[in-house]
Order: structure tokens, then sequence, then C-alpha cells
């Protein structure tokens, strides 16, 4: 006899809470991908179309829902990262290292900045990004060891130029294209721990 059970009351009720959790992580991924620099609480609340008293009943505040969104991100970002050329001739691994990072910085863009422009206001967006600059050094030291042999200076050198500020200051504000960036930077590096 095989016995059926019946979805509880609770089950449906767990479910709902748990989409409305997810819309609202994703309604301030979307708001700062679109280039929202300082998304509200109600901005989120409208787009995942759930009161703003919903969007405080899962977060205590705008400071837990942006650490909430970075672990996500993180969690689905560490894979990638991961794939990363450690082995091989330098080029080859320099190449895969800030073709990576280029994937990264065009994906993320709009949310770093948005990210940067309230770091003045959240503590939690400060935690987020000291994590985020840990994660992508010790990417640096695993994809390129020979940075490791470098004085401190170099390696402080290294981690500016292969950053996000860096690699958004060519290209947005300078204007070079995404390719012609990622060889300007490839040669340096190159040079550099040559």
């Amino acid at each position: 006899m095989t016995v059926v059970k019946k979805k509880s009351h609770n089950d449906g009720r767990k479910a709902r809470s748990l989409k409305s959790r997810e819309a609202i992580k994703k309604a301030l991924g979307d708001l700062m991908s679109e280039g929202v620099r300082i998304p509200t609480a109600q901005q989120v609340s409208d787009r995942a179309k759930v009161g703003i008293r919903t969007v405080f009943r899962h977060f205590d505040d705008m400071e837990s829902l942006f650490y909430s969104l970075h672990e996500d991100i993180k969690e689905s970002e560490y894979g990638f990262l991961r794939q990363s050329i450690i082995e091989g001739p330098l080029e080859e691994r320099v190449d895969a290292f800030l073709r990576a990072r280029h994937v990264l910085y065009i994906k993320y863009r709009e949310m770093i900045l948005s990210t940067l422009s309230q770091l003045w206001k959240y503590q939690a967006l400060k935690n987020t990004y000291e994590d985020l600059n840990s994660i992508f050094k010790q990417h640096l030291f695993l994809c390129l060891p020979e940075l490791k042999g470098k004085d401190v200076p170099t390696q402080q050198f290294v981690e500016a130029l292969v950053s996000f500020e860096a690699w958004n200051r060519l290209t947005r504000h300078q204007g070079m294209s995404r390719d012609d960036a990622k060889d300007l930077l490839q040669g340096q590096l190159e040079s550099l721990l040559k």
C-alpha cells in the first residue's frame, strides 16, 4: 500500500515565503545591475511585487539584504574562479586569469559601481567589498604564484593593476576597448612577473 503525503498548509506557506525572499534578492540585484546606484527598500519592494513589510519580514534591514545577495553571488561565481588555469606557461595563465576577471567585471560592473557608491552608508557593503577583494587576491596568487617571489610593493601594484577600478577606468573613462585594455594589462603583468 502506497501512502501519499498531503501537502500541509505550512509547506505552502514556506514555499511562498522562500519565493518572496528570492524575489526580493533578485529585485535588489536587478536594480543594482541596471545602474540604480542607491536602491531603496521601496524600489526593491515594488520590483519584487511584495509589500515593504514583506521585505523587512525577510531581512532585518538593507544591510542584511545586501549581505545575503553577496553570499549568493559569491557561491554562484566561486566555481567560475576555480576553473582558472594554475599550471602551464606564464603567458597562458595570465591570459586565462585576465579573461576570467574580464568576464566578472563585465557581468558585475554596475553592481560593483552601486556597491562603491554606497560604501559610506552600509557597513555590510564595506565588509562584502573587502571579502570580494580578498577572494580576488587569493585568485591572483593561485593563478600567478610567481607573484609570491616579488617584493610587497610589486605585489600591491599588481593587485591594483588587475583591480576592477583599473579595468573600469581604462574601459569607461579612458575609452579603451575591453580587448585593448586586456592586452595592455596582459603585457604589463607579464613584464612584472618575468
